[in-house]
């Protein structure tokens, strides 16, 4: 479970709290403004209270040599790309690490996605990891990492540009 939506299941304890605690005592007041925060924490100032994360970390910086794009479902319509697409350029590998290693928590409210996409990477030592990216009809740019749902919109304008996006495709079939 995420970070934020523990935040968000604390901001629902607080409230329970108070509903039980004595009304106009310090607790109350104190339960109630706790809930207000998590509440509004947990929906939209994630990134600015819990600042960037490292959507990679478990690399443990190891170089990568290799990103792939795929389909992320079959016969899915909002893919980013109908087949495999390799990124091998040591510069756009460079960019795109660069906007994973910055990264905001997100909580998710169901967004409808524009397109989906698996993104493998790979590492020279043949490790690799696998992040779901998902842009949303909001501009947003989703991450689905192992351990999290982070954010990142500048990462779906450019996957866009790599992959010479015009609109959202079925997976070819072979």
């Amino acid at each position: 479970m995420s970070f934020s939506k523990w935040i968000f299941i604390s901001g629902f304890l607080f409230i329970i709290l108070y509903l039980f605690s004595k009304k106009g005592t310090v607790l109350s007041k104190v339960l109630f403004v706790l809930a207000i925060f998590a509440f509004l924490g947990s929906f939209y100032l994630p990134g600015v209270i819990f600042g960037t994360w490292n959507s990679i970390k478990s690399l443990k910086g190891k170089e990568v040599h290799n990103i792939f794009l795929q389909p992320s479902i079959p016969d899915w319509p909002a893919n980013l790309t109908d087949s495999l697409t390799v990124i091998s350029d040591t510069s756009q590998i460079a960019y795109i690490l660069d906007l994973l290693k910055k990264t905001e928590a997100y909580f998710l409210n169901h967004p409808i996605p524009i397109w989906e996409t698996n993104m493998i990477l790979i590492t020279k030592e043949n490790d690799s990891l696998s992040l779901r990216i998902s842009k949303t009809e909001n501009n947003g740019t989703v991450i689905y990492s192992p351990d999290n749902e982070l954010r990142k919109d500048e990462l779906g304008s450019y996957l866009e540009k790599v992959t010479n996006f015009t609109k959202p495709s079925v997976m070819k079939k072979e």
